[in-house]
């Protein structure tokens, strides 16, 4: 399977329908991986409102190939045009200076339990290759996505407001 057929398939399965190519622009100021603070900022300096939905990577390691589905926020304009202002991650699926991004208005933070704050989705993972490596590979990244997530909450708890006090 190609990587376009392969990702209009996962983002079918995600969201119920194909991605689309926004303007990438990062921001000077704009924070690795922190896409909903960047977000927010633009915000506030010019208006418009924000996007959740997922953006792509493409992992290769020997002959497996998956491609990750990565929680992810962009800025829509005051005149409705998407753009990513964050800085691209590694592998990123992008065409020129536009990148693959599905937008998913379900998408929204997860708040753990005992947290006031919310934390970003876990990846979705999808393989692009078949194979005992790509399983291996699939296999590896869910448990490295579980241990992160286990991390991030921990640390969510922690800083939250509510840490050590009731819930109720």
């Amino acid at each position: 399977m190609d990587v376009p057929d392969a990702l209009n398939q996962f983002c079918e399965k995600i969201a119920g329908r194909h991605p689309i190519l926004i303007r990438l622009r990062p921001e000077p100021w704009a924070l690795d991986k922190h896409c909903l603070q960047n977000t927010d900022r633009m915000i506030v300096m010019y208006g418009g409102s924000s996007q959740t939905g997922w953006q792509f990577i493409y992992k290769r390691l020997g002959k497996a190939r998956v491609l990750v589905g990565v929680h992810h926020c962009v800025w829509r304009s005051p005149e409705g045009e998407l753009t990513d202002i964050s800085p691209p991650q590694k592998n990123l699926l992008q065409l020129g200076e536009k990148v693959w991004f599905l937008p998913d208005a379900r998408a929204t933070l997860l708040t753990p339990k005992g947290c006031r704050a919310g934390i970003v989705r876990p990846s979705l993972f999808y393989p692009v290759s078949r194979g005992d490596s790509t399983e291996e590979l699939l296999h590896r990244l869910r448990r490295l996505e579980k241990a992160d997530l286990a991390a991030r909450v921990t640390i969510a708890r922690m800083t939250s407001p509510a840490f050590g006090t009731s819930s109720r």
